[in-house]
């Protein structure tokens, strides 16, 4: 994937660009992690890459035949349907292959008890378990994931963290996931790029040369994120360098 000088600008009122002169390329296969503050156009950049917003100045280069899958802020689960019906929601017309794929990630995701749950019944931590299970069905080769832990307690964090490298893993997908959390960030990434203020570009690209994901020791997280902030005191603020 390739951005090149990618723009965003909304004509309000008030107008404001969200992203300005991006320029960014994703190899297949990482794991990279997007941190910047608040109003950095971090959401924007997901949505156009994937394609829910395409009135954007610069070029987006894709591969031919990619197929992308998002999970919200939020898990967006219709309540009126079960919850092997808010996976259905996605499938094709005409596959008729959907149902077994839909349950057999239920099970693998270690809710298929709760198939014809609805999801005023369901957790927090379940409901995020069905939104993550909902963008597999489609098989996805790009994962954009827009802060999908934000709202859930910490230890079901942590679990849903090690499940998403585990399918990351299994899967090898490209994975484009957006936090204001550092610590997640190295937590879970090949790779950091930082956003400045708004309107949003990239000011820092950095390559995590830490054990693989699911082996970082929290006092190696703590060490890599006092590396990073002695060099870049002001980074999580939009600024590079010190």
């Amino acid at each position: 994937i390739a951005i090149v000088g990618l723009s965003r600008r909304f004509p309000g009122p008030p107008s404001h660009a969200a992203l300005e002169r991006m320029d960014l390329r994703i190899a297949p296969g990482e794991f990279l992690c997007i941190v910047g503050p608040s109003g950095c156009g971090k959401t924007t950049l997901l949505r156009i890459l994937g394609g829910l917003d395409r009135n954007f100045a610069g070029e987006l280069q894709l591969p031919t035949g990619l197929r992308s899958a998002m999970i919200f802020q939020e898990p967006r689960l219709m309540p009126w349907l079960s919850t092997l019906d808010n996976l259905l929601l996605v499938a094709a017309p005409g596959d008729d292959q959907a149902r077994g794929r839909a349950r057999a990630l239920l099970e693998e995701l270690d809710i298929s008890g709760f198939a014809a749950a609805f999801p005023g019944q369901l957790s927090g931590g379940m409901q995020r378990r069905v939104a993550l299970a909902r963008a597999l069905l489609v098989a996805p080769d790009v994962m954009l994931m827009d802060e999908p832990l934000v709202s859930v307690d910490r230890p079901t964090a942590e679990i849903l963290r090690r499940l998403i490298i585990k399918l990351w893993r299994e899967r090898q997908t490209t994975n484009l996931f957006v936090t204001h959390d550092l610590r997640e960030a190295i937590a879970l990434a090949t790779r950091i790029v930082f956003l400045s203020r708004g309107p949003g570009h990239l000011v820092l690209d950095w390559p995590l040369a830490l054990p693989p994901q699911g082996e970082r020791a929290p006092t190696l997280i703590e060490q890599a994120m006092r590396t990073l902030l002695a060099g870049h005191p002001r980074i999580l603020e939009g600024e590079a360098g010190t």
